[in-house]
């Protein structure tokens, strides 16, 4: 039998190294982005969760299908009222058969109950904001103005502002495993809101991806270029590439949904998980659940049980929302059996909030 020798071996353990390394590269890249630092570990996903290829999304995804019109931004549609005190029936009939919806039945030991939510849930602990004096507990959700209302509870509690406001509101008032909690938390108020899942994703993407570079290391955007969009692993390897890459074309909103729904929702970040998995209100018990839309209405239901100071207003930036014609024209571009996919995708999400399917109703 031949044996090579020392000298001839070396050039074929080099060839054998590199080829390891992209082996391992290529699959590195197309594993979907795990959330490590901003939820637990994921359920087992939906059986009717729609995975790969994305419906609408050909296999060749340098060249989406040309849109055509569908009835989600049909116009004409009556658009229901929107009613805070209707969220509760809405969520008792979503949750029936899971678990008891009486207020009172929290359970008595409040620590275990919420470390049990942290163990049990993807939920950030971060956006679990407590505050032992006012007595309250706020469910943060990402892109339902979750950054001006933790804000806006700082700067009541410590009298002062901070650069790096998520991070100081975990470190002083989250609830996180392994912290001394009081004893009564189960008697605190609890409140979130709830936001259209067309208007919140359209803010996820305009402020995620269409800026970019809204994550340091392009973990999502490297993913999507890759899988959605297709381009050579060669070039979603280095941020120097990826951001010629963007700067040719920036990422669609199109893209952008086809993202989404090609992959389960537990490899997503927060900014565009179903609100429904951020909140877990069948397991949560809520006091209050408002509506993003009528903000003013929120500020007045939770402010005196929320701020210590009697003349607080509401943050202007709570007044403020994307163009609604821009938010149409985006979903406009959106093939229907993307948009069908995403509607389920979210559908618990719209009918807590009472939200009409159709796009116009934002």
């Amino acid at each position: 039998m031949y044996i090579p020798s020392r000298s001839a071996a070396k050039p074929f353990l080099c060839i054998l190294t590199l080829s390891l390394f992209i082996i391992v590269s290529y699959f590195y890249l197309t594993e979907p982005p795990r959330n490590s630092k901003e939820g637990r570990p994921p359920h087992v996903r939906d059986e009717d969760d729609d995975i790969t290829p994305p419906p609408g999304f050909p296999r060749n995804r340098q060249n989406p299908p040309e849109p055509r019109e569908n009835l989600y931004v049909k116009e004409g549609v009556t658009c229901p009222a929107l009613r805070d005190e209707a969220i509760t029936d809405q969520i008792q009939s979503v949750c029936r058969g899971q678990g008891p919806r009486d207020p009172s039945d929290r359970h008595s030991n409040t620590t275990e109950y919420w470390e049990n939510i942290l163990e049990n849930h993807i939920i950030n602990s971060r956006s679990l904001i407590y505050d032992s004096e006012r007595r309250f507990i706020y469910v943060s959700v990402p892109k339902v103005g979750s950054s001006t209302w933790k804000s806006m509870m700082y700067v009541d509690r410590f009298n002062t502002t901070t650069a790096s406001m998520h991070d100081d509101m975990g470190r002083c008032c989250a609830i996180t495993e392994g912290r001394d909690l009081p004893g009564d938390l189960g008697e605190y108020f609890t409140f979130t809101i709830i936001r259209n899942p067309w208007a919140r994703l359209y803010s996820a993407y305009r402020d995620k991806f269409y800026r970019y570079p809204a994550f340091a290391n392009f973990k999502y955007t490297r993913h999507l270029l890759l899988n959605i969009r297709g381009i050579p692993p060669s070039r979603a390897t280095k941020v120097a590439a990826i951001r010629r890459e963007l700067e040719r074309q920036r990422i669609t909103f199109t893209e952008f949904v086809a993202y989404i729904v090609g992959y389960p929702w537990e490899s997503h970040n927060v900014h565009w998980s179903p609100w429904n998995k951020l909140t877990v209100p069948c397991a949560i018990q809520y006091d209050y659940v408002g509506h993003f839309e009528h903000m003013d209405r929120v500020f007045e239901a939770v402010r005196h049980r929320v701020f210590r100071a009697p003349d607080v207003q509401l943050d202007h930036k709570l007044k403020t929302h994307a163009d609604k014609n821009e938010i149409l024209d985006a979903y406009r571009q959106v093939p229907s059996d993307l948009l069908d996919v995403l509607y389920r995708r979210f559908e618990q999400d719209f009918v807590i909030g009472g939200y009409n399917s159709n796009v116009n109703c934002i």
